[in-house]
């Protein structure tokens, strides 16, 4: 099991400004410590009575936050048996406006070496996760990300890579506009062995298959926009529990400049099949409403010897912006 030792949090506001500290730490019954985190805020700016507080802006400020996990390990042995995990995480923040609210400030987070093993059904399945990093840093310049991640399997090698980025080149201050506030991004994920899944998910065994995801951000806070596509090839995963074969799945997402979004999948189980198709605008109307299309025959939902049911289903689900509609 696992208790706060120790634990403090403190806060103060007067004349001479706005302070507050903050100490946790988790440890478990022998002492280990499974998370630290501290942190701090400052401001100068006095704060004579309740409605100071309450409109004054604190600017100028700081804030500094440091989460700090050298044994992951101890956390998710708390709350799972199956999932064993080696290694730590780290998140720092320090971040300062100044009386003008022009904002300077970074925030990183991260990992050397993750390795999560998952035991499931006398299957032992492990995976290692580096890099996992995480930036982002806001300036005169306005702010900037960075995002990669990195997963291996041992006799298989990268089994999965993402990278990311993301500007907004006016993002400067706490005052700005969404309507104006550019925004640029990508956001690229690869993975070869969908099998990594079971990691994470007990439920699921012989998991297979491919999963890309390929995406550009662009316009504005307001009015962003998604180009890209994100697909899953021969997909195919049992589901012990149910008696379930799930093969032959295959979708596709597109996303469109214009803010519309078009889906197209389909997936087998037992005797029969199931397909999944859709389209949604930016805003959904009476005229152009979202539509999500699913039909099938003898699609198997559950097969063990004490039931076994099939599906043969004709659902549309229809949303206007205001009213979602479930016919069939």
């Amino acid at each position: 099991s696992l208790s706060f030792e120790p634990m403090m949090l403190s806060a103060s506001a007067g004349p001479e400004g706005v302070r507050g500290e903050l100490e946790l730490h988790l440890a478990d019954s022998t002492g280990a410590r499974a998370l630290d985190i501290t942190g701090r805020f400052d401001s100068p700016i006095g704060i004579a009575t309740f409605a100071d507080l309450t409109t004054s802006t604190l600017e100028p400020m700081a804030v500094h936050l440091e989460v700090g996990a050298d044994d992951l390990g101890l956390l998710v042995a708390s709350t799972t048996r199956n999932l064993e995990v080696e290694g730590g995480f780290d998140l720092v923040l320090d971040a300062a406006a100044d009386a003008d609210g022009r904002l300077e400030g970074m925030l990183t987070a991260g990992s050397e070496l993750l390795t999560l093993t998952n035991t499931a059904r006398d299957r032992r399945r492990t995976v290692s996760v580096e890099p996992l990093s995480l930036r982002i840093e806001v300036g005169s310049d306005g702010l900037a990300g960075e995002l990669a991640a990195g997963v291996t399997a041992p006799g298989e090698g990268s089994v999965l890579q993402a990278t990311g980025r993301l500007s907004m080149p006016r993002l400067n201050s706490l005052d700005f506009d969404s309507e104006t506030q550019p925004i640029d991004g990508r956001l690229d994920v690869e993975v070869t062995d969908l099998s990594i899944v079971e990691t994470l998910l007990i439920e699921l065994s012989e998991a297979s298959g491919t999963f890309e995801l390929h995406t550009q951000v662009a316009g504005t806070l307001a009015e962003t926009t998604v180009d890209g596509e994100a697909s899953l090839r021969d997909g195919r995963v049992l589901v012990p529990t149910l008696g379930l074969d799930l093969n032959g799945i295959q979708l596709t997402a597109i996303g469109r400049p214009d803010g519309r979004v078009e889906i197209d999948g389909e997936i087998r189980s037992g005797p029969g099949q199931m397909t999944i198709r859709g389209r949604s605008e930016r805003y959904p109307s009476t005229e152009t409403p979202t539509l999500i299309q699913v039909r099938g025959e003898r699609f198997q939902l559950m097969d063990i010897p004490e039931i076994q049911v099939e599906a043969n289903p004709a659902l549309d689900v229809l949303f206007d912006g205001y009213t979602l509609q479930l016919n069939g």
